[in-house]
């Protein structure tokens, strides 16, 4: 895992104490227990290399070559299942979706403009899921605020829908769980305009722990529903954005 991620220090103000051979810890999260600390090494200073994403997968041009376009949005998902009723009920609750169109081979979901955020799909030869093949790992969707995320959560809750894992990413503020097939959710709220995001990911507080910090819920909404302002309960702490 060393070697798949590698993260640049910037020079200046947001580099920190960071230098060349210094070490992070990236931690892993399983159902709220570490799996794994990760040690990992600053291999370069000065500007960030995709902004401290991996470098093993920065893009460059070919010689020659132009530049093109790149997609205008992110359209749908389409999950494939054996237990096509279950993953419909669960689905239609989560994102409070509504039926475009479905039959029994196929549904079409979405809650939104979109002709379709999701598609199931009923394929009864499927074997079951193994989670120890890459693949991928989660995907997320965005509430427009921290009360409508509390109150899907209360709801989903009541229903006996509970998440694995609720943390304070810093630039998002998020509740994980898992449909009945096992795939991960995120539902979560940007805790912060994009460019206060840019510079959060690109310090050395984000460096030091690119995952983030655990939060509890339920005390948090009590916090909230007993007047503190959204923005105090998901302030990262330790970070103070850049005037």
């Amino acid at each position: 895992m060393s070697e798949a991620f590698k993260w640049v220090a910037r020079e200046g103000s947001a580099a920190g104490s960071l230098d060349v051979g210094d070490t992070v810890t990236l931690r892993v999260h399983e159902n709220r227990t570490t799996i794994d600390d990760t040690k990992l090494q600053v291999h370069a200073v000065g500007e960030p290399i995709l902004k401290g994403e991996r470098v093993a997968g920065r893009h460059a041009l070919a010689d020659g070559e132009q530049a093109v376009k790149s997609p205008i949005k992110f359209a749908h998902v389409v999950l494939k299942t054996t237990r096509y009723s279950e993953m419909l009920e669960w689905w239609q609750l989560v994102l409070s979706a509504s039926v475009r169109h479905g039959n029994d081979f196929i549904t079409f979901l979405s809650y939104d403009d979109e002709h379709h955020r999701l598609a199931i799909v009923r394929l009864p030869h499927l074997k079951e899921r193994d989670d120890s093949l890459s693949g991928v790992e989660h995907f997320a969707f965005t509430f427009a605020t921290l009360g409508d995320l509390f109150s899907k959560y209360q709801q989903l809750k009541a229903r006996g829908i509970t998440p694995y894992w609720t943390i304070n990413h810093g630039m998002n503020f998020s509740a994980y769980y898992r449909d009945p097939d096992g795939n991960q959710v995120e539902l979560q709220i940007d805790a912060m305009s994009p460019q206060t995001a840019d510079e959060f990911m690109n310090s050395p507080v984000f460096a030091a722990n690119p995952i983030g910090v655990d939060v509890d819920f339920d005390a948090l909404i009590a916090r909230f529903e007993a007047g503190e302002s959204a923005e105090s309960i998901v302030r990262y702490p330790g970070y103070s954005p850049v005037a």
